[in-house]
């Protein structure tokens, strides 16, 4: 039997966006920088950070554009 998904408390993910949002701005990219740099729309981007759900698939893709293993934003959230 598979265990059951449980969601991600609130918390982690309003830490994790913050995390991913002072890494962006800290590097001086725009959400157009880093959509570019990850190869998906400033749009992504842009629902992430307002809340919005996001893939694992695109966390992956836009911790590495922005030079972090999407572990090391984990680890930095404290989850």
């Amino acid at each position: 039997m598979e265990p059951e998904l449980q969601p991600v408390p609130e918390e982690w993910e309003l830490t994790l966006r913050a995390v991913l949002r002072k890494r962006r701005r800290d590097l001086g990219l725009s959400q157009q920088d880093v959509g570019n740099l990850a190869d998906m729309s400033q749009n992504v981007v842009w629902l992430w950070e307002n809340g919005h759900g996001v893939t694992l698939a695109s966390f992956a893709k836009w911790t590495t554009a922005l030079g972090l293993r999407p572990s090391d934003v984990l680890r930095r959230t404290g989850l």
